[in-house]
């Protein structure tokens, strides 16, 4: 009933010296989901070898697939003098049913940024302004655009990595997207100068999970040196792609959608609204699981872990039939 965290990340500003050090501001984003019971008031941020408990400061509501609730935690730290120092946060409720993250509802969502201070000059860390909100389709290309920028004009560079759970350790099995149900021609990729990133050709509907790391260099006296680096952990929605039928559904969208705990779906308005719609879910051996008149919601939650084909059948449309992994 907790599990509720869909991604999250850290930065940090220089705000300027001060008694005892460097004055640094730190915020912690974290995106949620708005439907869960539990709350996330504040968070407890490891700064180096110090703890400090910091109260939510903001919540922005946000559309998109997910609905998200965006929630800020901002503190100020001094910082005693040079040296490289890690900033920290971890929550144990990490939603459930994340199609690359085996068990994901047992996992962590671990935050991680490095700050460094030296004789370089002050940095503050790369923004990642876009909201992680994206939405992908079955079938097509997914863009993501971070929106990444530097306010001190560093060079960035970006890779995908492996989130961070328990012990901010790399979760153990984890996979890329594309490789839980790969098809030819299908890949994930990040663009090493930007942090776009891009799915092509995802097949199952549901909830994947991302990690895009991204890291600040500065040139110094013709040298490059490494000042920073935060990672941006973030989930990402397929839907059922839109067909184009003749039809009550020519200029409509994907007509279902995942919910925020696993086996949960919405069904939209225009297949609800249609006339007599059925609702059909089945195995791949063509069983069928469950058959329901289609109403805004389907809860496949109660059914063994596995693929299924969900049809959607009405008497003046074609029917359309999207697939679904069921993961624990």
């Amino acid at each position: 009933m907790a599990t509720h965290v869909l991604g999250g990340k850290i930065r940090y500003a220089y705000m300027g010296p001060t008694s005892g050090g460097e004055l640094y501001s730190i915020e912690v984003h974290l995106y949620l989901d708005p439907g869960a019971p539990a709350d996330r008031p504040e968070v407890i941020l490891h700064i180096g070898n110090t703890t400090d408990t910091v109260p939510r400061t903001d919540s922005i509501p946000l559309p998109g697939c997910p609905s998200t609730l965006h929630c800020i935690y901002a503190t100020t730290h001094v910082f005693p003098g040079f040296g490289a120092y890690l900033i920290r946060m971890e929550d144990p409720n990490r939603t459930n049913g994340t199609l690359n993250i085996p068990n994901s509802v047992s996992v962590p969502l671990a935050l991680s940024a490095e700050l460094q201070i030296n004789s370089f000059g002050p940095n503050s860390s790369v923004r990642f302004d876009a909201p992680q909100t994206d939405q992908g389709q079955d079938w097509s290309t997914l863009v993501h655009d971070p929106l990444a920028t530097d306010p001190d004009g560093d060079s960035l560079s970006f890779e995908l990595v492996t989130p961070l759970g328990d012990g901010y350790l790399p979760i153990a099995g984890y996979q890329l997207p594309d490789a839980v149900a790969p098809v030819p021609g299908g890949y994930t990729w990040v663009d090493p100068a930007s942090g776009v990133f891009l799915w092509d050709r995802p097949t199952l509907l549901g909830y994947y999970q991302v990690a895009i790391r991204c890291t600040e260099r500065r040139l110094v006296a013709g040298n490059w040196f490494r000042v920073g680096e935060v990672t941006r952990d973030m989930a990402i929605c397929i839907s059922q792609l839109p067909t184009g039928l003749a039809g009550p559904f020519t200029t409509a969208g994907p007509w279902l959608l995942p919910e925020g705990s696993a086996g949960h779906y919405r069904l939209q308005a225009e297949a609800v609204d249609a006339v007599d719609a059925i609702v059909t879910v089945s195995d791949l051996s063509g069983r069928v699981a469950m058959q329901r008149s289609a109403q805004g919601t389907i809860d496949l939650s109660g059914l063994p872990d596995g693929i299924y084909h969900v049809t959607l059948r009405t008497r003046e449309g074609t029917p359309r039939t999207t697939r679904v992994a069921l993961v624990r």
